[in-house]
Order: structure tokens, then sequence, then C-alpha cells
């Protein structure tokens, strides 16, 4: 099990096993793969075609690329299919990549995290029990869920944390409960006003009284006073905030605790 979209990830396997298909030979055969690699799956398309020159490897993933014009053109394409498919495998925050050897064949590939479901969770009724912090590497970036239905604030905060911060977004409080329940977080930010209920009732799960909880800041727009959080030890920032003040509140809310 993965956490994705399927349709999209349809999409780089037809694009990987039509490409095999076009370039293996008469009778021959393609395989599909999937391995585990240290928490992530490995997804792997072989053929035993001509393989990939080496002086086209490092341009393969780009747009409009193909490494024999006279053979693609015969064979057919655009040159967008790979460059697509690279696009799509990093929105889901994993990799892409191929081994070739020329003459023998070609592996084009793309690990992907398993979805790993925490412990106290129901994924399949939506429904979400206490929610503990992530246990952080040293090394690791902190790692932020944000649930806001508003796309340009989440590319507001998205372009302020990149860089030194795992970002996601989540525009309904479905797919929060969702991602809440197969990954860990550092910290929450949350909109109580969501298209399918208030943001608000994911704070006791969070928990974040405890010494295991996950921080949260409440960000809105709203004219929600603090006293309205009752217990929940979640801090409260409109969104008249300046950017200064909400990384800082960011920031100390994922520091490491020592």
């Amino acid at each position: 099990p993965i956490w994705g979209d399927q349709d999209r990830l349809i999409q780089v396997m037809s694009n990987f096993i039509s490409n095999a298909v076009k370039f293996s030979p008469k009778g021959g055969r393609v395989k599909v793969k999937i391995s585990e690699i240290q928490g992530r799956y490995r997804v792997a398309v072989i053929d035993k075609g001509p393989g990939i020159p080496t002086e086209f490897r490092g341009r393969i993933f780009e747009r409009f690329t193909q490494a024999d014009s006279s053979d693609t053109r015969q064979k057919g394409g655009t040159g967008l299919g790979l460059s697509i498919s690279k696009a799509i495998i990093e929105k889901h925050d994993g990799n892409i990549g191929f081994d070739s050897e020329p003459g023998q064949g070609s592996s084009f590939y793309f690990d992907i995290d398993e979805l790993v479901f925490l412990p106290g969770t129901a994924p399949s009724t939506g429904l979400i029990g206490t929610i503990s912090r992530r246990v952080r590497k040293e090394g690791e970036l902190p790692k932020i869920l944000h649930i806001e239905d508003e796309s340009d604030l989440c590319e507001v905060l998205r372009t302020l944390v990149r860089g030194d911060f795992e970002y996601r977004c989540a525009s309904t409080l479905s797919e929060a409960r969702q991602l809440l329940s197969c990954q860990a977080y550092d910290l929450v930010i949350l909109d109580p006003g969501l298209p399918d209920g208030n943001g608000l009732d994911l704070l006791p799960s969070l928990n974040s009284q405890g010494t295991d909880g996950v921080p949260s800041i409440v960000y809105s727009s709203d004219s929600w006073e603090s006293e309205k959080i009752s217990d929940a030890s979640a801090i409260f920032l409109k969104s008249r905030t300046t950017n200064a003040q909400l990384i800082a509140a960011i920031r100390r809310l994922t520091a490491p605790a020592y």
C-alpha cells in the first residue's frame, strides 16, 4: 500500500511500459518488478532493448528529449512522457531513475514511500485516535501538515518554508485525517473552516497537551478567539500575522526537545 494519486501513478506506469514495449526486440519480454528498499517501494519496468546511449543519459528526463530522433519518429512519441513522469513522482515525494547497459536493455523505476498506519488509527472509517509527534532523526527536516482549502495560502506557506521544512497541504478534513493516519508530523497548521467540517475537531487527536503530542497552530482569517480552542494547547494566529511571526512560531514549535 502507498499514498498517492492512482490515476497519475498509472500514467507513469503506462509510460514506462509503453516505452519498454516500443523499444523491445520482436518477441522480447518486458518485466514489471516491485521490491522493498528501506521503507520504500521500488517499481521497475525492465526491457531487453538497445539500452540508453551513454551520452544521452544526463538528459533523458528533460522535455522533448529523444535518444534517437530517427528511431523515435519511426516508433512514435512526443519526448514528453519521461519528463511528465518525473514531475508526477517528485510530487509524490518520490524519486525516479533508470539503469541501462547499451545492447543489454534498460530498467526504469520509481521509489515511493510505503504507507504505514500509525497505532490507534482507523483510516477505513476516517476516524483517528491520539496522534503522537514524529521522532525526528538527526539531520531530518521537520514535517509540516497544513490543513487549508485556500490554495493561494498553501502556496505562500510552501514557498516560505521551502528548503527548511517538508511541507504537505490537505484541503479537506477527510484528506487531513487520511494523511494523519499514515504519516507522523512535527507540526499541524489548521484552518477551522473547511469544506467538510471544522478543523478544530482534529485538536483532541493531536493531543498537543501531552508530552508526545503534535504541536498545532490554528491559522485563520475568521474571528476565532483563542479561548474557543478550549483546553487544547494549540496556538492561535490570524492570517494577517506577518510572515516573519508565522515562521518564528513554526520554528519554535518544531525545535528539537533536549
